[in-house]
């Protein structure tokens, strides 16, 4: 399992360039207005806009089996949203806290 810190923002151009100086480095992935990516040695750190993050920001949980995921995260009580395809991943949210978690696999 790998956890992914991952921040609402209002405007992802805006926020690529404070956050590349904030840490010194460029982003590894863009997706358009939408998402971008930075991966420092500590571990990735995710930018997205409100349509990407629609709880505000929360985490990536990558797992290898989403199915199984899903499965486990009910079994402890937490209500689990279905399986969805997005753009680059299959996922499904729990929401712990009122944080988002976004459990998925790469497409």
């Amino acid at each position: 399992m790998k956890l992914v810190p991952v921040f609402q923002v209002a405007s992802i151009a805006p926020a690529v360039d404070e956050w590349s100086r904030l840490l010194g480095m460029k982003a590894t992935f863009i997706d358009g207005d939408r998402w971008a990516q930075f991966d420092p040695p500590s571990g990735r750190i995710a930018l997205a806009s409100a349509e990407e993050a629609p709880y505000g920001s929360g985490a990536m949980v990558k797992v290898a089996d989403l199915r199984e995921a899903r499965t486990a995260c009910q079994a402890a009580g937490l209500s689990a949203g279905p399986i969805e395809q997005g753009k680059h991943e299959k996922r499904f949210t729990v929401l712990a806290g009122g944080i988002a978690l976004v459990f998925y696999t790469p497409a």
